[in-house]
């Protein structure tokens, strides 16, 4: 009897299960049965939300699939075009960027890494004169004299590099190296092996510098396109509002979850309070992007590699030479050595031959990437943080690595061939700023400025022809940008930078941004939207940034050591001094009547000036009249609170 009651509970529980597998969502494409058991097996042990793979036998794509959710909480399925982050299997991507300005002769690996960021060093020199050995060689091998496990992981502590520095945060790659400069190194540089990421964050900036580009369009133009990577892989962003493709859920980014219960975290964006999921905040994922800030499909990371190492490609994309140098055996290593870091990518010796790959993990994701001594390449992307490290990694070369997967090139389909690359992209960090301090956070009805490429096919500002009806322009030369769906007024547009005014939304917090060229979109930029954000509009001349001033009779407030013609500011002058964002404003119209702002303070030097007037006086533009103080000859810094908020920034204004 004993029995006989149990078994229908058994059959129960077994239907029940059969139920619960049956109802995790499956995408395959040519997959062995054997790869998507383990793949259901590593999904269960790690509690994994999702996972996509890909294998490609001699550079051509033989089998894609996805298990599981790219958002469980809504049911959404993984697919093998899901886009993920990829954490630190980026370095590869920032890697061959540096490879590609080596090859192509615009810098050398052993050139002194100071000779391009000197600007960023302390006054004194950085604090450990051993930084003046560091070469990019040891940048890209991991053996710069950093070790983080004494001095930390710098790319993701934004809030103590940020209090450290004296600024709003959070932390760009730029704020962390003049920061680093500032600390001593753990060993000697060239000595050995420490794995770190700041490396491959200053190798980013380094990229921009030489190439005179943005990183990511460098890296996008000049590396990935040429291997047909073109929506395929991007620098994620930190804020779920902007994850890419919210239009195409067989690509939408993937939700990121921890596993286990996320107590949540501070997040690294001042302006968002109380605690945030650890995915999205805990740290600035768009700085991170040339270490660890990449998203991207599994199919795309096998392209990428099998394109690098010439794998089933019909041209090379590096010389012979540059291969060599790549996997090449760092001078510190032993030659017993079987494993050691190459120029971006982990090499490791087996009895067939040099394996060679990267994994990458953040909080929510894992990936991993490698291309076999017999050609075979394969890779994964999760969602969520594995329980036990390498149990995937394993199981991937345990079951695909000595398995044959023979088919058609999936490549060669529509489904796995990326779209074109023409649609307007913003530059992941700070690529929506205020318009005078350029730094994020922007008020309604203040002007703005988005940074980027394929903003535009022409260059221009607005002209008579397109106002109409007292309103400004939302549109020029097929150029739009909507925020939250509204439109803003454009004042400006090239390819490389826009210029708008913000719609006065009402709201503060986070907004989402596109900009739209001839009806295509770019994906979606998450923006702070401040109630108030007041600051001077400055310009630069001889090195130095000065407020943008007016004498009362029109003319520019200037050195004129600097430009011939002009006049300073003199003691007991009254000088008109434009700004953005010292309050809400109406956008989109002309204004024709001047409006009063309150409680206005200036300071020039360390002394309060008085305020004869400050308000509102054109489109997005406030002016303050400011009677300079009693002080020697010499150029002040200026610094400016409206109702309580302080400017971000200081301009200088020239007293004679």
């Amino acid at each position: 009897m004993h029995k006989t009651l149990q078994w229908p509970i058994y059959a129960a529980a077994c239907l029940l299960a059969a139920n619960a597998v049956a109802q995790v969502p499956s995408e395959v494409d040519n997959c062995p049965q054997v790869v998507q058991d383990m793949i259901k097996s590593v999904t269960a042990s790690e509690g994994l939300d999702g996972i996509s793979y890909a294998v490609a036998p001699n550079g051509h794509m033989t089998c894609a699939g996805a298990y599981g959710f790219a958002d469980k909480a809504n049911g959404r399925a993984m697919t093998p075009n899901t886009l993920m982050r990829i954490a630190s299997v980026s370095k590869t991507i920032t890697g061959m960027a540096m490879v590609k300005l080596w090859e192509d002769g615009l810098l050398g690996l052993d050139d002194l890494v100071l000779n391009y960021v000197s600007d960023l060093l302390p006054p004194n020199g950085p604090a450990d004169s051993r930084w003046r050995k560091v070469t990019i060689r040891m940048m890209l091998q991991h053996s710069t004299g950093w070790d983080r496990t004494v001095g930390g992981e710098p790319m993701q502590n934004s809030a103590v590099i940020s209090k450290a520095l004296g600024i709003r945060g959070p932390a760009t790659i730029t704020d962390i190296t003049r920061w680093v400069f500032t600390q001593p190194l753990s060993f000697e540089p060239g000595s050995k092996a420490s794995y770190s990421g700041f490396e491959y964050g200053l190798l980013g900036l380094i990229v921009e510098r030489v190439s005179k580009t943005e990183y990511e369009q460098y890296v996008r133009q000049n590396i990935l396109e040429p291997l047909g990577i073109r929506t395929s892989m991007r620098v994620g962003r930190t804020l779920q509002e902007g994850r890419a493709f919210a239009d195409n859920p067989a690509t939408y980014e993937a939700v990121y979850t921890l596993g286990t219960p996320d107590p949540g975290t501070l997040n690294v964006f001042p302006y968002i309070t109380g605690t945030t999921p650890a995915p999205y905040g805990q740290w600035y994922e768009e700085a991170l992007g040339p270490s660890g800030g990449w998203t991207a499909t599994a199919p795309a990371l096998l392209r990428f590699i099998s394109g690098i190492f010439g794998i089933g490609v019909p041209k090379a994309f590096f010389k012979p030479e540059t291969i060599t140098a790549t996997t090449a055996r760092p001078s510190y290593e032993l030659p017993s050595a079987t494993s050691w870091y190459g120029l971006g990518w982990l090499i490791q010796t087996v009895s067939a031959g040099v394996r060679i790959g990267f994994t990458g993990a953040l909080r929510g994701t894992e990936s991993h990437v490698l291309l076999a001594p017999n050609g075979k390449s394969y890779s994964f992307i999760t969602n969520t943080t594995e329980k036990d490290s390498d149990v995937i990694e394993n199981a991937f070369a345990q079951t695909v690595g000595p398995l044959p997967i023979s088919g058609a090139d999936l490549f060669a389909t529509a489904k796995y061939t990326d779209g074109t690359a023409s649609a307007p992209q913003i530059r992941a960090v700070k690529g929506v700023v205020q318009g005078a301090s350029f730094e994020p956070g922007v008020t309604g009805g203040s002007w703005f400025t988005v940074f980027g490429w394929n903003l535009s096919k022409t260059t221009r500002q607005w002209g008579d022809a397109d106002f109409a009806d007292g309103k400004l322009p939302s549109k020029l030369d097929g150029v739009e940008i909507k925020v939250n769906g509204q439109p803003a007024s454009i004042y400006y547009i090239s390819p490389g930078q826009i210029n708008a005014q913000l719609p006065n939304l009402s709201v503060t917090g986070t907004a989402t941004l596109k900009v739209i060229v001839d009806g295509v979109a770019s994906q979606p930029e998450a923006i702070e939207i401040r109630a108030s954000s007041p600051e001077f509009i400055r310009y630069s001349v001889g090195g130095k940034s000065f407020v943008a001033a007016q004498h009362v009779d029109g003319t520019v407030v200037a050195d004129p050591a600097l430009v011939p013609g002009l006049r300073a500011a003199s003691v007991g002058e009254t000088i008109q001094v434009y700004g953005i964002g010292f309050a809400g404003s109406p956008d989109g119209v002309i204004i024709n009547q001047v409006t009063n702002v309150s409680n206005t303070v200036v300071k020039v030097g360390t002394q309060t000036a008085n305020v004869s007037f400050s308000g509102l006086v054109a489109a997005g533009l406030f002016q303050t009249n400011v009677v300079i103080p009693k002080m020697p000859p010499g150029d002040y810094v200026v610094g400016l609170t409206v109702n309580g908020v302080s400017s971000l920034v200081t301009g200088l204004v020239p007293v004679r």
